[in-house]
């Protein structure tokens, strides 16, 4: 197969030349953010577009190299299976992809495997400091887009490593960013350093892509993978959380007596529901390139499951593929558009399945969807939409004939607005 690349951010050092370098003299070929987004669209539309082509294409380069073996799973159960047998009872180190940790994991879990969360290895005395959206650090965009060094070849690192010093009893389960359809290559992103540590030390990888992965060639799948780290880095404080189950570590995994390991490397191409999606109309979230900016300023994302930090794509698509039944706790605030790098209009398509699933759209979805309208008509009557909002009995009858939640905090309505006290 093609190479197994890695980014990374660049050291701290060589991000303040590159700052300095750009803060004195803007190079004029340097892209801008529209520019950016603009190339992002033009990749995920050509990947929706062409998907089972490029993977017929995929699938005829990996399986044409040696040293790779690829099976394309169906569902979570084909996928768990075929972990299975490439792993017997060994313990598995994974990394935060979201196909992994909110598509495979909790299979996994229940099917007894022992998890890993080697992301903690570098967080540990970390207490959940960021729970709130409105807690999150801001980046800025200009700079993280200049934090990349060149690509990592992590199968040579990984050759050089397990020649010297053999490998440790563990395998290691990744979930990929991008992959090359002209070459196979695999490419892949890391905040800190768990994933070279993975792929350098694992007896057995296993590399984990949804089909809608896939992209024409080399360029595009690092470009995607820059982008998913560009747009997905202000979000990343909300995916962590207080890890108090760990028991084990990636250092902890003793090393194999034999130093000969594998050099083979087992790719799962993973569908899952994505290939229904693609005949419905709900097929543009198969654009989404799983930075999870959509996550960012979403007030209602950690309602949406109990067990795991969903962001909106990824509740919208639980609830596509059977793992959910429900969708009411959207508040349609449309952030998760307005954040998203591609515009994916995720709320919109929330509603579309919210209301095919009860066959008319909720009263309640009528009345949030037009705020605007609410906050005139309150302030015009804020006499009576005060005694309404404090109101228990009428806050009651609302949530029975509406739908809206009684113990939902009401805003405050005033007959003097900002406008009219600004004019006066």
């Amino acid at each position: 197969m093609g190479n197994i690349l890695l980014l990374e951010p660049a050291s701290l050092t060589k991000r303040r030349l590159v700052a300095e370098s750009f803060s004195t003299l803007k190079k004029a070929s340097e892209p801008s953010l529209v520019d950016i987004t603009k190339r992002l669209r033009e990749v995920r539309d050509y990947s929706v577009a062409h998907r089972d082509a490029l993977i017929k294409e995929a699938v005829a380069t990996l399986q044409a190299c040696s040293g790779v073996k690829v099976v394309i799973s169906t569902d979570t159960g084909q996928a768990v299976s075929r972990i299975r047998e490439i792993s017997g009872d060994s313990p598995i180190a994974i990394n935060k992809s979201a196909v992994i940790m909110r598509e495979l994991m909790g299979p996994l879990v229940t099917a007894g495997f022992s998890i890993i969360e080697s992301y903690y290895d570098e967080f540990k005395s970390f207490e959940g400091r960021f729970n709130e959206y409105w807690q999150l650090p801001k980046m800025n965009a200009d700079s993280l887009s200049h934090s990349f060094e060149n690509p990592i070849d992590l199968s040579t690192l990984r050759n050089r490593n397990t020649g010297s010093n053999g490998s440790r009893d563990f395998v290691g389960l990744l979930g990929v960013n991008a992959i090359s359809a002209t070459d196979g290559s695999v490419v892949m992103f890391q905040h800190m350093s768990n994933i070279g540590k993975i792929v350098e030390q694992a007896k057995e990888i296993i590399l984990v892509a949804s089909l809608d992965k896939i992209v024409k060639n080399l360029d595009d799948a690092i470009f995607q993978t820059k982008c998913m780290a560009l747009f997905g880095s202000e979000a990343l404080p909300l995916s962590l959380h207080v890890n108090t189950s760990r028991k084990e570590s990636i250092d902890d995994m003793p090393f194999l007596k034999s130093k000969d390991t594998t050099k083979e490397i087992h790719l799962i191409l993973f569908d899952n529901g994505r290939s229904n999606i693609l005949q419905s109309e709900y097929k543009d979230i198969l654009a989404c390139i799983g930075c999870r900016a959509c996550l960012k300023d979403c007030p209602a994302s950690k309602f949406f499951d109990k067990k795991v930090r969903l962001s909106p794509k990824e509740y919208l698509h639980s609830f596509l593929v059977g793992t959910s039944n429900s969708l009411k706790r959207c508040l349609q605030c449309k952030n998760c558009e307005a954040d998203c790098p591609l515009h994916i209009d995720v709320s919109g398509m929330i509603l579309q399945a919210r209301t095919k699933q009860s066959g008319c759209r909720p009263l309640s979805d009528h009345l949030l969807s037009k705020a605007e309208l609410l906050e005139k008509t309150g302030s015009s009557l804020s006499w009576l939409a005060g005694r309404v909002s404090d109101n228990k009995i009428l806050r009651w009858l609302g949530e029975k004939m509406v739908g809206i939640s009684k113990e939902r905090p009401v805003p405050k309505m005033q007959h003097t607005t900002f406008t009219r006290w600004f004019e006066t």
